[in-house]
């Protein structure tokens, strides 16, 4: 399965954000582990502050479910690029 995906969709929940160590679900039914290096305290912010927001997720699935297990996640997945859309200044009418 060493094969590179983009899969377009949105974080839905933060697993495990401890350092080093992000865990977050996609799209509902989908665990992935965001890659990053050590001291990359920024990227992580940028990631937290853009939860439900639409991106594109380069992955490398690790794990496929055949039955739907206990924690609910069909697939597992690496990532390692996330690509986020321009953030546009919030207008309210």
């Amino acid at each position: 399965m060493n094969v590179d995906y983009p899969i377009y969709g949105l974080i839905t929940k933060i697993l495990d954000d401890s350092p080093n160590n992000l865990w977050v679900e996609l799209n509902y039914h989908m665990k992935v582990k965001i890659n990053l290096l050590e001291d990359q305290q920024e990227k992580l912010d940028i990631i937290l502050q853009r939860v439900y927001e639409v991106g594109i997720f380069i992955l490398q699935f690790t794990k496929k479910y055949e039955d739907l297990p206990e924690n609910k996640y069909l697939l597992e997945a690496e990532c390692s690029c996330i690509i986020f859309g321009k953030q546009e200044e919030k207008q309210y009418h």
